[in-house]
């Protein structure tokens, strides 16, 4: 799954910027153009696409030839991956605790600003910084504290962010490089069908998603 390349408490060095003027993204949408370029130097182009409602989380990643969803509910501890199998249609019951686990190594970072030209991204303007890690690995990001996603699993590598990153990057360990710019910031309703397995997908567990491949 592309998740894993993308699984990727913490300490935040906070500045002038009062807490109060932050507001958590409890609604809404968030549109990042996304390319992926392989260890063969191949790209690909597409979007990643973040839905929130309260407690719920949609993640959607498009791709030529490829879609993946991940709905994720918090308050239910529940997880699922939307998945076509040799034209089958599986709703595939991950753990939350795993995925949790998959971040820990992200945990425990500092974002340093740096200084600079600010940037406009999807209607923010954003300053630069520079995330470190606790095992020294640092990584870019263009980053807006005005808002700021509430459920703790949103963003990969920034667990438990205090700030929007809207302009940055992964790398995974096989080489392959994940970049995002946000597109729109969307703080608009959102239907509770968004976050609803489909009535055409069947739920399995992941070790029943294994023994099909």
């Amino acid at each position: 799954m592309i998740w894993k390349a993308l699984n990727l408490s913490f300490s935040l060095i906070w500045f002038a910027i009062p807490l109060l003027a932050q507001k958590p993204f409890t609604e809404g949408k968030i549109v990042y153009q996304l390319k992926i370029t392989g260890p063969d130097h191949k790209s690909y182009s597409g979007t990643y696409v973040f839905t929130f409602k309260e407690n719920n989380l949609r993640k959607e990643i498009n791709l030529p030839n490829y879609q993946e969803i991940m709905l994720i509910n918090t308050a239910k501890n529940t997880v699922y991956t939307l998945k076509n199998v040799n034209s089958k249609k599986f709703a595939i019951q991950l753990s939350l605790t795993e995925i949790q686990n998959s971040q820990a190594p992200y945990n425990g970072f500092t974002l340093n600003e740096r200084a600079g030209k600010a940037r406009k991204i999807a209607g923010y303007n954003c300053n630069r910084g520079v995330v470190t890690y606790k095992d020294g690995a640092e990584t870019d990001v263009y980053f807006t504290r005005d808002i700021y996603a509430e459920i703790p699993l949103t963003f990969e590598r920034f667990p438990d962010a205090r700030f929007l990153p809207l302009s940055f990057f992964y790398k995974a360990a096989d080489g392959t490089l994940m970049e995002f710019s946000a597109e729109q910031v969307l703080t608009t309703g959102v239907e509770n069908a968004s976050f609803a397995i489909p009535r055409d997908y069947k739920m399995i567990s992941y070790s029943e998603y294994k023994e099909m491949k």
